[in-house]
């Protein structure tokens, strides 16, 4: 499904359609369950694309799972994930966009069981506390780019700029 202008070379472009069998193989290697999704639906969006790499730069990226909470897929196409997007139970590490490395942890939140794989920069980060409303400043001077559950081995990653993360798959089990 083409959402916005038909060119595929356009800014405006968006496009929902099914994964390819080398997409269903990328996800799979994100998954940490032996769980096999039902489908799998490709997310492009060179508007989005375009935000996203402008805060690429040489920080680290990773594939990570939000859980798709009364998000609509044709909004997160077109516009990204919300800042209200992230379900109250999950803000244990701050009040950004909350996402899991392993899909079984954000599946707790989803009561539809679909989820959003997203390529999110995540760049330096320090543990995040409930009342954080952005990550804060390292004792260098320098901005951490998002809030973690734990420093030494993330699992639960907070991002506070929206345009840190790139909807790549919307992912149903």
């Amino acid at each position: 499904m083409v959402l916005g202008k038909e060119d595929p070379n356009h800014e405006y472009y968006t496009c929902i359609r099914e994964a390819t069998k080398d997409e269903w193989e990328f996800v799979k290697t994100c998954l940490k369950s032996d769980e096999t999704p039902k489908q799998i639906q490709s997310i492009t969006s060179n508007l989005l694309d375009k935000q996203f790499s402008k805060r690429l730069k040489d920080n680290k990226t990773m594939h990570l799972f939000h859980p798709a909470v009364g998000d609509n897929m044709t909004d997160v196409a077109q516009h990204g994930l919300l800042l209200h997007d992230t379900p109250p139970p999950m803000k244990k590490y701050g009040t950004g966009l909350h996402f899991a490395r392993d899909e079984t942890y954000a599946l707790h939140f989803s009561k539809s069981r679909d989820l959003i794989l997203c390529e999110v920069v995540v760049g330096d980060y320090c543990r995040g506390k409930v009342e954080d409303t952005k990550p804060p400043v390292s004792q260098f001077g320098t901005d951490f780019q998002c809030c973690v559950n734990n420093v030494a081995d993330p699992e639960v990653f907070v991002l506070y700029d929206l345009m840190c993360i790139r909807p790549k798959f919307w992912v149903t089990f």
